[in-house]
């Protein structure tokens, strides 16, 4: 997925929904150290152990600004 985070709609971000109760944190554009198509680097915010899925929520497509929310997203274990 290569994908950068970038736009001014409240739900921009990258997304840990955990997938057994639906609960979720976000980590805002501002706060990430790095942010290109290729990497995106962050301190991840604390989660309890579970599956989460990982979704980036973006205004940017691969070549241009996009007035509505895009989404990407895949499931990740963590311990």
């Amino acid at each position: 997925m290569r994908r950068s985070i970038a736009g001014t709609n409240e739900d921009v971000g990258l997304y840990f929904v955990n997938t057994e109760d639906g609960s979720s944190a976000v980590v805002k554009p501002e706060k990430i150290t790095r942010n290109t198509g290729s990497e995106l680097i962050c301190d991840i915010p604390e989660l309890s152990s579970g599956t989460y899925e990982v979704s980036i929520k973006t205004q940017r497509s691969k070549t241009s600004p996009t007035k509505e929310t895009l989404s990407s997203s895949f499931e990740k274990q963590f311990v």
